[in-house]
């Protein structure tokens, strides 16, 4: 019998991804990331809440990003971690 299923390297997709960041300086903060698979159907968006404040940003990004920021369920905070801590349901990918 012939094994018809695909190689794992056939299964490979390509990710793309996008970063806004406070400045391009000395001590960038990552303000938002966003990926999506190569055919659109797996999406996820992200922006960080306790990473950064506006005064960290450079003026571009405060004329240019933080207006269009979408807030709301794509807002999530960077904590340390600690021994017992789990990933919110909010953060995990649905693929």
């Amino acid at each position: 019998m012939v094994n018809t299923e695909a190689s794992p390297a056939a299964k490979a997709m390509l990710i793309f991804f996008d970063t806004e960041f406070t400045e391009l300086g000395i001590d960038p903060r990552l303000i938002s990331i966003g990926l999506i698979s190569e055919f659109g159907d797996r999406t996820f968006y992200a922006e960080l809440s306790d990473t950064y404040t506006e005064k960290d940003c450079s003026e571009f990004v405060r004329l240019a990003v933080l207006p269009h920021l979408e807030g709301g369920n794509s807002v999530m905070a960077v904590a340390e971690p600690t021994p017992n801590s789990v990933m919110p349901e909010s953060a995990k990918v649905q693929c």
